[in-house]
């Protein structure tokens, strides 16, 4: 087995192909959608403003050189965000390579997200009792257990899916709580760090493992996944990162409101390999469709640690959803719990998930049903 000290290269490095297959599926879905209505929009724009489809092609291209140049301008933003949060970064790094025995070598509950989607509130001023807030169920006849799990941590780590979390505007807020943010500039800066300071001991692993990444990221096909190498690089100082924050730790529970992104299913997969890893939860996205319950049947069913499948549980954003495939044979709980982060996010706002609005959210469970 290819391992970086106990973790299983192959296994994480085939989900991380699952994901670029995915990733694919869904383009040409909507590559195919979106043709169709260029065809359509090609001959009206031709009716109503007299213009050709030579025109159209031609705007449309001047379309993806702007796409290109506003992705450029998004990276050179995030490599000066990063730049600017240096300071935070590595007083961030000292508080976690001291948490364990601050907080009596408990391991700390992994919350996944995406903060341009999940964010705190601005009102809100504690941070985990935010984050426990987003995970309430919608209705009081549901298990809130997992709520009270996130307020009950004595500590947490946010996995951020963006190389530069929009959680940072809150630091003093998650540093007074014990929340620790893990977006992919963290990662990076703890992953160097451990690299640097063990070069000699256990920093020639994340070498070693950037290697096997880039022989075992190909397609099926056995052609390249395009961009392997920096990917290769930064899935291997992300493993390092969280070998570290999560040394050996028993017990480990996580909980996903997000998927679909490297670093996030990078998670994922070391969670579900690691034998410490207690529990991963995920919060569903909408009814779940057929391409993500395949990957997840894959993603469950590839792992070489026994029953590991069972740590892995899902539950629905939607009431009463009827489910199917791996979402159907893992339910959280009873089954019957709905968790919409997205509905809390907005009620969280608008001030309706504080104590005694429990009446605001039956009302809207009933109209559901």
């Amino acid at each position: 087995m290819l391992s970086t000290g106990d973790t299983d290269i192959r296994y994480i490095a085939s989900v991380l192909r699952a994901l670029d297959e995915l990733k694919r599926d869904a383009l040409k879905a909507e590559t195919a959608y979106f043709a169709r209505l260029m065809a359509s929009s090609r001959s009206l724009e031709a009716v109503i403003v007299g213009g050709s489809p030579d025109e159209a092609v031609e705007a449309s291209s001047g379309a993806r050189r702007r796409i290109r140049i506003r992705r450029l301008l998004e990276i050179t933003t995030g490599i000066t965000k990063g730049l600017v949060l240096l300071p935070f970064l590595l007083l961030q790094v000292w508080w976690v390579l001291h948490a364990r025995r601050r907080t009596g070598a408990q391991a700390p509950l992994v919350i996944a997200l995406a903060s341009s989607r999940l964010s705190l509130d601005e009102q809100e001023t504690s941070a985990k009792k935010n984050l426990a807030s987003l995970v309430r169920p919608m209705s009081q006849r549901m298990s809130d257990s997992l709520a009270e799990k996130v307020a009950a941590a004595s500590w947490i780590v946010v996995a951020d899916a963006l190389p530069v979390s929009r959680l940072w505007k809150y630091w003093r807020r998650c540093r007074r709580d014990d929340v620790v943010i893990a977006d992919g500039a963290f990662l990076t800066v703890l992953g160097l760090l451990v690299l640097v300071s063990s070069l000699w001991k256990s920093g020639w692993k994340t070498w070693r493992s950037a290697g096997d990444f880039h022989r075992l990221l190909k397609k099926p096909s056995g052609a390249p996944v395009e961009g392997r190498l920096p990917q290769s690089i930064c899935c291997s100082l992300a493993i390092a990162a969280w070998s570290t924050i999560l040394p050996g730790s028993d017990g480990v529970e996580a909980l996903f409101l997000t998927s679909n992104s490297t670093l996030t299913e990078l998670l994922r997969a070391y969670l579900i390999q690691s034998p410490n890893t207690q529990s991963v939860t995920e919060v569903m996205h909408g009814i779940g469709s057929l391409q993500a319950e395949r990957f997840f049947a894959g993603t469950l069913s590839g792992v070489g640690r026994p029953r590991a499948s069972q740590t892995h549980q899902f539950v629905p954003q939607v009431p009463d959803l009827p489910l199917f495939g791996a979402f159907r044979a893992n339910p959280w709980g009873d089954g019957r719990t709905a968790i919409n982060s997205y509905i809390n996010q907005y009620l969280i706002g608008r001030g309706c998930l504080a104590p005694g609005s429990d009446g605001f959210i039956e009302t809207e469970y009933g109209v559901l049903r």
